[in-house]
């Protein structure tokens, strides 16, 4: 397993199997800085959104969401952050609050 991908997995454990998130925020942002774009590098900016509504920073998630886009690794992953945001413009123009769990159901 790469070097790369045993990292994701390790700050994936942080805030899902330990629900830290603002530490898996913390390590995913320096995970991406020091890293070039990668699959990994990809995902992790894809979680960063799903981690940031769980922390309640609906403009992070956006950004999160809006980088995966910009960078356009692959058809899934942009697919995928073009839902969240969809599903985050469709909750901001209806004034509705995110659901309970504070995650995009298409992040789950």
């Amino acid at each position: 397993m790469s070097s790369d991908k045993n990292r994701y997995n390790r700050i994936w454990n942080i805030a899902h199997e330990e629900g830290r998130y603002e530490d898996a925020v913390s390590e995913f942002t320096a995970f991406i800085v020091e890293g070039p774009v990668s699959e990994w590098t990809t995902y992790a900016r894809l979680h960063l959104g799903d981690w940031y509504l769980n922390l309640g920073n609906e403009e992070k998630a956006r950004e999160s969401f809006e980088s995966v886009v910009d960078i356009n690794w692959d058809q899934c992953t942009t697919n995928h952050a073009l839902g969240c945001l969809e599903h985050l413009n469709s909750f901001h123009e209806t004034r509705y609050p995110l659901h309970n769990s504070g995650r995009c159901p298409i992040c789950i």
